[in-house]
């Protein structure tokens, strides 16, 4: 029986510089020959290619690292895990495994912090209060 662990906080999630690293854990008598990270950058879905670390973090665990780049797409980061065999396909979402593509609401979602467009910053912004919002003095 395969079983798989991630969620997205520490240790899974690491976020370096422009860089987001996710790993999987795995642990069971069939393991996967390959896994790939499927995310989404501004409405392109991206399949990219998970590493076997040579580490394990628990024993008989097995983890997998992929990575996202933050440089570029909206800050919510959403994912899924395609668990590849040699005649068959999985992916792991937070609903667990599945033999189908998970829909976009049904995958692994980030929030990151986003600083918000470059120009904010050099602007001032007034905001108008109408007087129906303004406490009214009695005389």
């Amino acid at each position: 029986m395969l079983k798989a662990w991630h969620l997205p906080v520490a240790p899974f999630i690491k976020v370096q510089q422009d860089r987001l690293f996710i790993t999987l854990w795995l642990s069971g008598e069939s393991l996967p020959q390959r896994i790939t990270l499927r995310a989404e950058e501004d409405n392109e879905e991206l399949s990219l290619p998970m590493q076997r670390l040579r580490q394990a973090p628990q024993p008989g665990v097995v983890a997998w690292r992929g990575e996202i780049s933050l440089a570029s797409g909206q800050p919510r980061r959403r994912y899924s895990f395609k668990l590849l065999w040699a005649d068959h396909q999985r992916w792991f979402t937070p609903q667990g495994f599945t033999r189908f593509p998970p829909a976009r609401l049904e995958q692994f979602a980030i929030d990151l912090p986003d600083a918000g467009p470059q120009w904010v910053a050099d602007q001032v912004f007034l905001s108008n209060f109408p007087r129906s919002l303004c406490p009214q003095r009695r005389a």
